[in-house]
């Protein structure tokens, strides 16, 4: 087991955020080869909007302070947790709601800007029962990424995520059980992990000199509720 290296904990109401980014500088600066990052969090409240709109919790790198939004990014890379051919359903009855996507194939796993532009991965991935809460006054998610360098100046990275299915997503996990999750280089409970694979960059950018990560959300409503952001560098 790793230990988590940095720990930005908002509070127990929680920083909301819309079509934004949260970033936070890595105290170790690019020094590394394979760290994780890990978000606790749920949704402001249920959608109101018709099933099947797309939105995206953002887990990325990125060089400097600016990330997915800004358009004098210096180099940002992100994994979206549903791609952006996917949308999302609405699940559960109160307390217990949720929206979720069934398994099913999505795109833009991946995504890198540089300066104002945004370039897009080609491959797809498979949508696995993912859920999130809508309730944060009752329950936490977790999810998580993690990224190995590889070869510095390569055009690849190495990644695996995690994210709780439908069912795991109305089992609340606090702070305590996050802070472990997130140094547990295994198959942490509470979250299903993926196999490790390989992804290009497809900006074409391959200097993997990122010292921050960030946090993003890709609607204005409902908002992202963070918790707890966890960092951990396994090497």
């Amino acid at each position: 087991m790793a230990f988590v290296t940095e720990l930005y904990t908002v509070g127990d109401k929680g920083l909301q955020i819309g079509v934004e980014d949260v970033v936070r500088r890595l105290s170790f600066g690019q020094v590394w080869l394979k760290i994780r990052l890990a978000v606790r969090c749920a949704l402001s409240l249920t959608p109101t909007g018709p099933s099947g709109q797309t939105a995206n919790i953002k887990l990325g790198l990125c060089t400097g302070n600016q990330a997915s939004v800004s358009d004098s990014t210096t180099d940002a890379i992100w994994w979206n947790s549903w791609g952006t051919s996917y949308g999302l359903s609405q699940s559960g009855t109160f307390p217990n709601n949720i929206v979720w996507q069934s398994s099913g194939g999505a795109s833009a796993l991946w995504q890198q800007r540089v300066g104002s532009n945004t370039f897009v991965s080609a491959n797809t991935f498979t949508v696995q029962n993912t859920g999130l809460s809508c309730n944060p006054a009752a329950f936490h998610n977790v999810y998580m990424v993690e990224v190995g360098k590889l070869i510095t100046g390569g055009s690849t990275i190495a990644y695996r995520y995690f994210w709780p299915t439908n069912s795991q997503a109305i089992v609340d996990i606090t702070r305590a059980a996050f802070v472990e999750m997130a140094g547990v280089e295994a198959s942490p409970a509470g979250v299903t992990a993926t196999s490790t694979y390989t992804q290009a960059l497809p900006a074409g950018r391959y200097d993997k000199d990122w010292d921050y990560v960030f946090v993003g959300w890709s609607r204005s409503v409902p908002a992202l509720v963070i918790s707890d952001i966890a960092v951990t560098r396994f090497y």
